[in-house]
């Protein structure tokens, strides 16, 4: 995997709750999706709250990715040689200061997806 998730910071305040991962390589990260999942015993079950699939966008080794709660616009920063890059759940109320709860990223290059007529 080349996205890690590193922290979970902030929690319980909805203006700087926010997961933070790392890239170890570069990576599309328009191929991972974001979930938020209820846990049993510390490990994640399929019971999914909330969402995020990234868009495409290319980033580099050691570039964080950083998902906040709130609503917001998705934006980059630059800091010594890595990019911060800022995406949003749009929630209105915080979501991490709750129990069993925790953060999972699936890479996910190939999907497929069918709209009825």
């Amino acid at each position: 995997m080349k996205l890690k998730i590193t922290a979970i910071r902030e929690a319980g305040d909805l203006n700087k709750e926010r997961v933070v991962m790392k890239a170890e390589a570069s990576t599309d990260i328009g191929q991972y999706v974001f979930f938020r999942v209820d846990t049993v015993d510390g490990q994640p079950t399929t019971s999914v709250r909330n969402t995020y699939w990234f868009p495409n966008k290319s980033i580099n080794p050691g570039d964080y990715v950083i998902v906040y709660s709130k609503e917001g616009k998705n934006s980059e920063k630059d800091f010594k040689n890595v990019t911060s890059h800022f995406f949003y759940l749009g929630s209105k109320t915080a979501i991490w200061d709750e129990k069993d709860v925790g953060a999972t990223v699936l890479y996910a290059p190939d999907w497929e997806s069918f709209v009825p007529e």
